[in-house]
């Protein structure tokens, strides 16, 4: 926690940029790799992300589950000061 409370004003504009990056490299990376199930509501990342958590390959299930996190906490943005006091970033 002291190094969360520690950290440059700065940090969180580097932070969200780090999982924006990260959030559009594994979305571009997972696209051509399944089949998109055009049927499912929402916009292209919302249908493969749902497309990669209804397969029956658990690697590629695995792939939704991380890209659905990524995206969350891309579109609604997170506690950087808290996040970074978890035990990713000590």
């Amino acid at each position: 926690m002291i190094f969360a409370k520690n950290l440059p004003d700065d940090i969180e504009i580097n932070l969200r940029n780090a999982i924006s990056r990260a959030y559009y490299a594994a979305y571009h990376s997972c696209l051509g790799k399944i089949e998109v199930d055009k049927t499912v509501k929402g916009g292209v990342h919302q249908k493969l992300i749902t497309s990669l958590k209804k397969t029956p390959n658990s690697k590629a299930k695995e792939l939704g589950y991380a890209l659905e996190v990524l995206k969350r906490n891309r579109t609604i943005g997170v506690d950087f000061k808290k996040l970074c006091s978890t035990r990713f970033f000590v």
